[in-house]
């Protein structure tokens, strides 16, 4: 079969999609989210507290994020500090990933008997890892030594806070990384927000998003103290940090209140929606009405650039399209002009658009051919068609009802009539057989009166 060209229509541009974040329920903001001054897990002297019950995945999660360092810090770190407080804790294996282009940090391990507060240097990470007790030691690193030695980041991993004597962490560190999949982490959570934040809004809003959190059993970033050197935060929690480390990844993002107009306003939006279904796979169903979710940048930029593609493809194959067409049309007009009658010309370039504006009909590039669309392998002569239509039947034509060709050309005449194309074009009787519009009630009450 020839190939065919339908009729050219407008096609819809793709939507540029911001360059790396969506937002849940309303138009998000986009902007370089990697930029330290609005998305960064993790700034310089910030101290973090991981706190969940044995065995699930606090010192699994952390080197995941160690060897991911470009995604979270602001800047590369070259060695890590591992202060162990128990002699049985496992020792930190990191593996450099090919998408990290920093060089991986090399990594010490101390027992905490043996550790001294001056083997550490600028720019180090240090990792307090199972905390069993907050001694005088341990509170000196926590207070003063992280930000007086201008470390890069401070960790502190402990099993438990509400009922021990490291309850008192809470009142020194930035952050705290809670576990939900544990009930008493999320009671932790909710004391947390009771006891650390005075405005009712900003609770009520914690609230929400701890209950939301909760129900994905994810693991959750709450920032409680503020951080020297930082005016305002620009969010207040985050969620599913790790699985940005995968190409189609995502982070769900709590903007603080005072910020989140910023993020709303912002001169590049896009609804979620307008996203690849790829990217959100993996973002769970329910999401808060006032988060952000946060993706990859090289994976969106990625798809941009082949929406992009596409779209220039398109173009050009509308183009082709267009020139096609003009040119099977031509062809046609052509060979009207050249083969009807002087007297019918009219009436067969009138029947010759509306076949031509028909969506049942594509014609073939030759501009001689036309095919059913649904059924593209049936297909008629157009000038042939166009010859019999618009003649009257001759004395013996009313024999060929059957004969095959009238009756794919009966079938032509009734795509042709329902789609309200003017029976007056239709002269051949033995076409309109079986193909005449059903007559309306008011119809045959009009003929009634014409009779009367």
């Amino acid at each position: 079969m020839k190939r065919s060209v339908s009729r050219p229509s407008s096609s819809s541009k793709v939507t540029a999609v911001p360059e790396i974040l969506a937002k849940s329920l309303q138009p998000p903001i986009s902007k370089n989210l990697w930029d330290p001054q609005v998305f960064l897990p993790f700034p310089r002297n910030c101290i973090s507290l991981l706190t969940s019950p044995t065995n699930t995945g606090k010192s699994t999660y952390l080197k995941n994020i160690l060897q991911n360092p470009h995604l979270f810090f602001a800047t590369p770190f070259d060695r890590i500090v591992v202060v162990n407080c128990h002699s049985l804790v496992s020792t930190y294996e990191l593996e450099q990933d090919p998408n990290c282009p920093w060089p991986l940090a090399t990594v010490e391990h101390y027992l905490l008997s043996d550790f001294l507060t001056d083997l550490l240097q600028p720019n180090d990470l240090l990792i307090i890892e199972d905390l069993q007790e907050l001694t005088p030691n341990i509170k000196l690193l926590v207070t003063a030594i992280t930000h007086h030695c201008d470390l890069t980041a401070c960790f502190i991993v402990t099993h438990s806070l509400l009922g021990s004597k490291q309850f008192e962490l809470l009142s020194y560190v930035h952050k705290v990384i809670l576990f939900l999949k544990s009930a008493a982490v999320a009671r932790l959570a909710l004391y947390i927000i009771r006891h650390f934040f005075v405005d009712p809004n900003l609770k009520a809003y914690l609230k929400s998003i701890l209950g939301v959190a909760e129900s994905q059993q994810a693991i959750i970033h709450i920032e409680i103290n503020p951080i020297a050197g930082r005016s305002t935060a620009h969010h207040i929690a985050l969620s599913h940090l790790l699985s940005l480390t995968s190409p189609k990844g995502f982070c769900l993002l709590y903007p603080h209140p005072n910020t989140m107009s910023a993020y709303e306003k912002h001169q590049e939006v896009m609804d979620i929606e307008a996203l690849d279904s790829d990217f959100l796979d993996n973002v769970p169903e329910q999401l808060h009405p006032d988060s952000f979710v946060l993706l990859n940048a090289k994976a969106v930029k990625q798809w941009k650039m082949q929406q992009q593609q596409q779209e220039s493809t398109g173009e050009c194959a509308e183009e082709v399209g267009e020139k096609e067409w003009t040119e099977a049309c031509n062809t046609l007009e052509d060979m009207i002009n050249d083969t009807v009658p002087a007297a019918k010309i009219f009436k067969a370039k009138s029947l010759c658009k509306e076949l031509l504006k028909n969506p049942n009909f594509c014609l073939d590039t030759s501009g001689r051919i036309m095919h059913f669309i649904d059924k593209p392998k049936i297909s008629f002569s157009v000038l042939d068609y166009i010859l019999v239509a618009i003649r009257q039947a001759g004395p013996n034509e009313l024999k060929k009802i059957n004969d095959p060709n009238y009756k794919l050309y009966r079938h032509v005449t009734k795509s042709l009539l329902n789609r309200n194309t003017p029976t007056q074009l239709i002269k051949n009787k033995v076409l309109l057989a079986k193909s005449q519009r059903p007559r309306h009630h008011s119809d045959e009450s009009d003929e009634h009166l014409q009779k009367v």
